[in-house]
């Protein structure tokens, strides 16, 4: 009897150590495994190769949705859930053809998120000037990566200009507050046209992760496709938005990738898709080089001129004479040109330097080369706060798994201060001989 009872008391014992980790297993977010791509980090826009073009374009098809959206106060932005029946049709392809074949990576609009850009810092200020950024969040359909697609909004008082965003949340309050939710799209007249943003756009593109929506644990690999210029958008909708997002938090940008790819678009169904050509960087550094080289031809002829016209000024003596102004203008017209001169070469050697960059990133690229490696595109986990419960599930876990060039010359300004000076003849410009 004695037996039993400790041998109960043990059994208590034990399952009164084992309760909290039941508990901790059995409230894990739901966003941890139903997982969905958050809008990642606020980059700031990259600067495109033009030697690096992809050899797909997006080719997209996003039809016009006039159904009201559910919307939501993030944080961070605005988030409108898209219905599956429209995420089934909205999104894009990767490829060459109008018509995707069986190996296109091929996406579906899940969630469209707007947010305020990223802190544009004194000297590092974004690439592409702009307001606002609406986020297109895809996921694949035949993987399991993720991509999104980020359109940059900037202020425009000209009415010819398509304001995109207005028939979304036109004659509706957005939500402003963590937790508050509302409706966009409510109106008869309302409607979601996001085919302006990829006609004859170009993205710059380049892979990267984001946060698990719901689950900061847990990343997935996304493609960012970004796109080079801005659309507009009306004071009026700047203004509701940056109302609503007035809570939102201010970001620091992001810097991208150093290798980006430019990609072109093209509609889906729309016939032949032409993909953009790269420039042949190597010809363009050849062609720069000899610029340069012409450039600093041009400085020290420039500076030779000028010499030889301060040796002829410095030669005269006594009070100024028409000869000797003319020596004097011709010497201060010399000096600009040298400068002139200088600046050209500073700008040639600048351009150059650019272009043997790009040159030399171009040589050794290659279309998708920071791909992530694992065919299904395994989830990244981060390192969580463990709690002693997480310890516990961890030990069991692992008791129960057993697989395991020549710069410019700088000109003394001094020296020919020192003879254009007007003292130098006697404070008179022009005298008759």
């Amino acid at each position: 009897m004695e037996l039993m009872q400790a041998s109960f008391a043990r059994l208590l014992l034990i399952l009164a150590f084992l309760a909290p980790v039941s508990h901790a297993l059995s409230v894990a977010p739901m966003a941890c495994t139903t997982m969905t791509a958050g809008m990642g980090s606020f980059y700031r826009w990259p600067e495109a190769n033009p030697g690096m073009v992809a050899p797909v374009n997006i080719v997209w098809n996003f039809p016009v949705y006039t159904n009201p959206l559910h919307c939501a106060f993030a944080g961070k932005s605005i988030q409108m859930t898209v219905p599956a029946s429209f995420g089934e049709l909205a999104g894009f392809h990767l490829g060459t053809t109008a018509i995707p074949t069986s190996t296109d990576e091929r996406y579906r609009l899940k969630r469209i998120d707007i947010r305020k850009p990223a802190q544009a810092y004194s000297g590092l200020g974004q690439a592409l000037t702009h307001v606002m950024e609406m986020v297109l969040i895809h996921k694949q359909e035949n993987g399991e990566r993720w991509a999104n697609v980020i359109l940059p909004f900037q202020v425009s008082t000209n009415g010819a200009e398509m304001d995109i965003i207005n028939p979304i949340i036109d004659g509706t309050t957005l939500p402003s507050r963590i937790g508050q939710t509302g409706v966009v799209m409510a109106s008869a007249v309302s409607e979601l046209k996001l085919s302006p943003g990829f006609d004859n756009a170009t993205f710059s593109e380049f892979w990267g992760t984001a946060p698990v929506y719901g689950c900061d644990s847990k990343t997935v690999n996304v493609r960012y496709f970004m796109r080079t210029t801005t659309l507009s958008i009306g004071v009026d909708t700047f203004q509701q938005l940056s109302t609503a997002l007035a809570n939102a938090p201010v970001q620091d940008p992001t810097p991208p990738p150093e290798t980006t790819w430019t990609v072109g678009t093209c509609h889906n169904n729309s016939g032949t898709c032409v993909v953009q050509k790269a420039v042949n960087m190597q010809v363009k550094l050849t062609n720069m080089k000899q610029y340069r080289s012409q450039a600093l031809t041009e400085q020290r002829a420039r500076k030779v001129d000028l010499d030889t016209k301060l040796k002829d000024l410095q030669a005269h003596t006594g009070p100024a004479t028409n000869a000797s102004v003319v020596l004097y203008d011709a010497a201060a017209a010399a000096f600009n040109d040298l400068k002139a001169a200088a600046s050209e070469l500073t700008s040639a050697q600048a351009s150059t330097a650019k272009i043997q960059m790009f040159a030399t990133e171009a040589a050794g690229a290659t279309w998708d080369q920071d791909a992530p490696k694992a065919a299904s595109a395994a989830l990244a986990q981060m390192p969580p706060k463990l709690t002693p419960a997480d310890v516990i599930a961890r030990e069991a876990a692992s008791l129960a798994d057993v697989s395991g060039q020549e710069a410019a010359p700088s000109v003394a300004d001094s020296l020919l201060s020192r003879f254009l000076s007007p003292g130098r003849f006697g404070g008179k410009r022009r005298l008759s001989v």
